[in-house]
C-alpha cells in the first residue's frame, strides 16, 4: 500500500549531528532543520516530502521564525546556466524554451544556478529517522536567494533516511563551505 508522509507544508523538524562523519567535520551536536516546501511521487505511488534544510550554528534550535531565517540553507546542488532549460519537451522544444526563458534566473558569484531542495525518501511511517523531533510550522519562512527550482520534480536529488545525515553533511561541506573541486577553479 502506497504510503504518504503526513507532513504539513511548512513543518520544520530538528535533526541532530551525531555521525562519526560530524564529529569529524566539527559539527556534532548541531542540528540540521528540514522544512517541507512541497511533495513527490515516488515509486510505486508513496508520497514524500521535498524540503529545504538548515543548519544551526550551535546546539541551540530556533524557536521563532525570525531565528529560524537567520540560519544557512544547505545547498544541495547547482544547475549549470546553460543547462537551465533542461529538461526540455521533446514535442515541442521551441515553444518550451520559450516560455522558461520567461522565468528569471540568478547566478551566484561562481556563475552557477544554486539548489536548495531534497526529497526524503520516504516509504513508511517506520522508515522516519528516530532522530527526528517537530519544532513547529514556519509557513511564511523566507526561502533561499538566487535559488534555482528545476523544472522537472524528477531532477530534484533525492535521499534515503539511512543515508540522511551523511550526505546531507557532505553536501554542505562541498558547497557551502566550497570544498569541492568546481569552486576552486
Amino acid at each position: 500500500m502506497p504510503y504518504k508522509c503526513e507532513w504539513k507544508t511548512g513543518d520544520v523538524f530538528a535533526y541532530r549531528l551525531e555521525s562519526h562523519l560530524a564529529k569529524e567535520m566539527n559539527i556534532f551536536g548541531r542540528y540540521l532543520l528540514i522544512q517541507k516546501v512541497d511533495e513527490a511521487e515516488w515509486y510505486p505511488k508513496h508520497i514524500i516530502p521535498i524540503v529545504y534544510v538548515k543548519i544551526t550554528k550551535d546546539d541551540k534550535i530556533p524557536t521563532t521564525v525570525e531565528e529560524f531565517n537567520k540560519l544557512d540553507f544547505v545547498q544541495i546542488g547547482f544547475s549549470k546556466y546553460e543547462e537551465r532549460f533542461w529538461p526540455i519537451d521533446g514535442v515541442r522544444p521551441a515553444e518550451d524554451i520559450a516560455e522558461k526563458s520567461k522565468l528569471k534566473y540568478e547566478v551566484d558569484e561562481y556563475g552557477f544556478l544554486p539548489q536548495f531542495r531534497i526529497e526524503i525518501v520516504t516509504r513508511s511511517k517506520k522508515e522516519l529517522s528516530p532522530n527526528l523531533n517537530y519544532i513547529c510550522n514556519f509557513i511564511n519562512a523566507k526561502k533561499p536567494e538566487k535559488e534555482f527550482i528545476p523544472h522537472s520534480k524528477t531532477n530534484i536529488m533525492s535521499v534515503s533516511w539511512k543515508k540522511f545525515e551523511n550526505r546531507l553533511i557532505t553536501l554542505y561541506c562541498g558547497h557551502n563551505l566550497k570544498g569541492l573541486e568546481i569552486y576552486k577553479k
